[in-house]
């Protein structure tokens, strides 16, 4: 595929939005990239909206490995399909403009309930 795994495993928060987690690798593809693994299916998995996250921690606190990025960078974002059968992997790029607008709206969701005392399992 071509992509360049700088780091892999990277603990990612906003304190912008409120929200962290856990990048699967990020590095260069077509410029900088963010990939995330997933056994399961991308798009129920929502790795699209996932890696938007990612994407906008990494802006507010980009990797010292990512030289000459700024804010304004693009980043490429991938899903990876793991598959049991051991063929190779199906890659999903991830280009919708609108993806961190859906990602926040799940974020500001979390938020409210939590604000509103619900306990266990949230909505995202």
């Amino acid at each position: 595929s071509e992509f360049v795994i700088l780091g892999s495993e990277r603990r990612l928060a906003s304190l912008r939005y409120g929200y962290a987690g856990t990048c699967d690798a990020f590095g260069l593809w077509r410029g900088f990239a963010i990939a995330d693994w997933c056994t399961g299916d991308l798009w129920e998995s929502a790795k699209d909206l996932q890696t938007s996250g990612y994407g906008g921690a990494l802006r507010e606190h980009p990797p010292a490995e990512w030289t000459n990025f700024t804010p304004a960078s693009p980043i490429q974002r991938i899903g990876v399909h793991l598959n049991k059968y051991g063929r190779l992997p199906h890659t999903e790029p991830y280009a919708d403009p609108m993806d961190f607008s859906k990602f926040l709206a799940a974020v500001t969701i979390v938020h409210e309930q939590i604000r509103r005392g619900k306990k266990g399992k949230v909505a995202a």
